[in-house]
């Protein structure tokens, strides 16, 4: 085998080293985003809950009675 023979295939290496970094790169980077999306869509559930619970609360302190000063 030659030298230049050598040489090309470690290009061809490389190469497909190279594509199989950028193919596990992508994907981390989709999961990455649909696991940050999820987070936001859990985030968006509980600030509806405490609101509805803030709505609640409020409802309740103004039924209370006062008392006269």
């Amino acid at each position: 085998m030659s030298d230049f023979d050598s040489l090309r295939e470690d290009i061809t290496g490389l190469g497909r080293s190279l594509k199989s970094y950028n193919d596990t790169a992508v994907h981390h980077l989709l999961e990455q985003s649909r696991q940050i999306d999820r987070l936001w869509d859990d985030n968006a559930e509980l600030r509806d809950e405490l609101h509805a619970l803030a709505n609640r609360v409020e409802s309740l302190t103004r039924a209370l009675p006062r008392e006269a000063a």
